[in-house]
């Protein structure tokens, strides 16, 4: 029985190391996001002359490198990415809670 509960106990410290790293990927990967969303709506208000996408065809004047402004890409913005992320920090999140009921059942 001893052995069960070590390898039960095992598994789950792994499964909890591995929930919580990927949390983490997931919520950088959401504040990442925010900065370049909200430097896009800082940049529509000011100078929206100025916010170009790669590929997108536009005067050098308003996207020369010596400009100093970044090309964003359409997926900097994409709404499905959005969703995608937002729902999978949600189920990471439920996941972590799990294991971490699991453990308090467990004694640790």
């Amino acid at each position: 029985m001893s052995d069960q509960k070590d390898a039960t106990v095992g598994r789950l410290m792994r499964e909890r190391k591995d929930a919580d790293a990927e949390l983490l990927l997931l919520t950088t990967e959401a504040t990442r996001f925010g900065i370049t969303l909200e430097e896009i709506g800082k940049r529509l208000q000011c100078e929206p002359e100025f916010v170009v996408f790669d590929l997108q065809e536009t005067s050098i004047r308003y996207s020369s490198p010596h400009l100093d402004k970044p090309t964003y890409k359409p997926s900097d913005i994409g709404s499905e990415h959005v969703l995608t992320l937002t729902h999978a920090i949600r189920s990471a999140m439920d996941r972590v809670s799990c294991l971490q009921e699991e453990s308090r059942k467990l004694g640790f």
